[in-house]
């Protein structure tokens, strides 16, 4: 494609005095100013001498890691073949907001595109650092733990709640619930491995020369501010995550200490049902005692004798399952935790699919997303502040604003002039 474009619009000399690609960003697919007649066009063909190419690549413009990739791919592939047939004409690519990382991607790593100069326009640069393993471990397998105990639970609430006899609702909770929890555990062990797979094929660190890159930007950008939020919402909701994640292994630690070996013929806590049903029986002919003296009926059948009065019927039997209560109060308490826990996830994914694309959103559960003006390092970077009574979206600034075609105009004029010069020697 862009072989065609150099034999339409190539000098009558034949080599143009500097190749210039503009790239559009994100939802700006039919952006005006890559096109001929705008105001950054105007400058560089009135600024630059002897005539320069300037044209723009086209991508998707999709808020896409994935989609970006692909285009920084195409983009590199027609820079390499621009230089290898024209290796003494300086090539410079001005890319706005996701354009600029498309141009970084392109360059980066490529010994023959070192010579290549970028002006970033309000370009966000994202880098996704993974969690330990060992937490994403323990996110998982709890998950998954507590959406079976959830299971358990249920099945104990329909059991005391008499539906013991209902074959419907146990098999509801065999065919459904069951299917589910299976299908949840494998889910999140798939998610997890995409997840550090995809970050690892689209953010890997860029290998970029500092004096070749010029960072532009406006205070203020509305986009560095939504993906800022976005980060700073990820960080909340994460710390959130994590609090819930505590008070459920805390709880998960005493439910197995109240449990006991999960191999031994008799669990501990079968133990402590048993200690407690002692109890109750001696409170329950204590009060049966008490009551043949104190009362002018004589001796009354215990099971009468409790089917009168509920508070009786609880003092003699919560020793006995005091425990057992406690443990049921705790697995309770983790499944609630663990369903909320679930809720936090989908509302941070709902909450980044605008600013950051459907991908990165999802991958977020395992990674921490920041925003940054530039790439690690030490860079070119400047800030610009916009001028009062200026109501454009100070996003697009990098390509409307006058002073901004200056820095940009002049930055490409000095390459061109140095490249000149050295090819002269």
């Amino acid at each position: 494609m862009l072989l065609h474009v150099l034999t339409a619009l190539q000098p009558i000399d034949g080599v143009p005095s500097a190749i210039i690609v503009l790239i559009h960003g994100t939802f700006a697919s039919n952006a005006e100013w890559v096109r001929p007649g705008s105001l950054i066009h105007e400058d560089i063909k009135r600024d630059i001498p002897n005539d320069p190419l300037v044209y723009s690549f086209p991508w998707t413009g999709r808020n896409c890691a994935r989609q970006r990739e692909l285009a920084a791919l195409a983009l590199r592939e027609q820079l390499v073949a621009s230089v290898e047939r024209y290796p003494q004409v300086p090539h410079i690519l001005v890319g706005h907001s996701h354009g600029g990382n498309i141009a970084l991607r392109a360059i980066s790593g490529v010994s023959l595109l070192e010579s290549a100069k970028v002006v970033c326009l309000s370009t966000p640069i994202i880098y996704v650092i993974p969690r330990p393993h060992s937490e994403k471990r323990r996110a998982k397998q709890s998950i998954a733990k507590y959406i079976l105990l959830l299971t358990g639970t249920l099945s104990l609430v329909g059991y005391l709640s008499g539906l013991r006899s209902n074959l419907s609702f146990f098999t509801f909770l065999a065919l459904v619930i069951a299917p589910i929890s299976i299908f949840a555990t494998i889910s999140l062990e798939r998610h997890l491995a995409w997840s550090l797979k995809f970050c690892e094929l689209s953010f890997t660190r860029m290998t970029l020369a500092p004096a070749s890159i010029l960072f532009l930007r406006f205070l203020g950008d509305e986009a560095s501010f939504g993906l800022s939020t976005f980060e700073a919402f990820q960080y909340a909701l994460n710390r959130l995550i994590k609090l819930q994640g505590e008070i459920v292994g805390r709880a998960s630690k005493v439910v197995d200490f109240l449990q006991g070996d999960r191999g031994s013929l008799f669990p501990r806590s079968l133990g402590f049902i048993a200690a407690g049903a002692g109890v109750g029986f001696l409170l329950l002919y204590l009060t049966s005692f008490l009551a043949k003296l104190f009362t002018a009926t004589g001796h009354l059948n215990i099971a009468d004798w409790l089917s009168h009065d509920i508070v009786k019927v609880c003092a003699v039997l919560v020793p006995m399952f005091l425990v057992l209560g406690l443990m049921v109060a705790l697995l309770a308490l983790m499944v609630i935790l663990t369903v909320s826990n679930a809720v936090v996830c989908l509302v941070m994914i709902a909450v980044g699919v605008f600013p950051v694309g459907w991908r990165l959103a999802a991958a977020s559960l395992w990674t921490e997303i920041t925003v940054e003006s530039a790439p690690i390092g030490s860079w070119n970077l400047t800030t610009l502040s916009p001028a009062n009574g200026d109501d454009k979206l100070r996003h697009s600034l990098g390509y409307q604003n006058a002073e901004a075609m200056v820095r940009v105009v002049s930055f490409i004029r000095g390459f061109v002039s140095t490249r000149t010069n050295v090819e002269a020697l």
